[in-house]
């Protein structure tokens, strides 16, 4: 979600679609119902916004946007000037047929302003480096007699005793040398 494709899609998938009550916690936008504040006024997308931003601060040449996005996505959710963030749920939206009598924001984010100069594309890497994949012996081959499917965890204890007794070893050459 480092593009601004996929942090678009996230904020679809999993604000608005998922169904986080914009409507009931941005109730000052100019189609909330006046004078209906409650305690739950503000909102957890705003934290999300502002954690984003920290991350783009944090890494500049990571994101393919830039805090303007962050910005006019905070400022929409309270205008609610485009469609997208009006109603608490895709039931409303249907009910209230806000799809054809709103427009939707993201389109806007097509705008060259959003676009953060300093992104480079990542080369992608894994989070760790790879090694040999092993099958899980112990599960996988517990019911067979054979030597060689002999489980992890008893090849591990057998060269865990190996160690410590080659340790042992050289511990009493030491001390006949010293």
């Amino acid at each position: 979600c480092r593009t601004i494709r996929g942090f678009l899609s996230v904020i679809q998938r999993e604000w608005i679609d998922a169904g986080h009550p914009f409507s009931d916690r941005y109730r000052n936008g100019p189609w909330s119902p006046k004078n209906q504040k409650t305690s739950s006024d503000g909102s957890s997308f705003f934290l999300f916004l502002h954690a984003i931003n920290h991350l783009v601060a944090t890494y500049p040449s990571h994101f393919q946007f830039n805090s303007s996005l962050l910005l006019k996505l905070h400022d929409e959710c309270i205008a609610s000037e485009y469609g997208t963030f009006l109603c608490n749920s895709e039931a409303e939206r249907i009910q209230l047929k806000t799809k054809s009598k709103t427009y939707s924001i993201w389109k806007l984010f097509q705008m060259k302003q959003f676009t953060n100069p300093l992104y480079e594309a990542p080369i992608p890497q894994p989070a760790w480096p790879l090694g040999p994949c092993d099958l899980w012996r112990d599960y996988w081959c517990r019911y067979q007699n054979n030597k060689s499917t002999k489980s992890t965890s008893q090849l591990e204890i057998q060269a865990v005793q190996q160690l410590v007794s080659r340790n042992q070893e050289l511990r009493e050459k030491m001390q006949q040398l010293a």
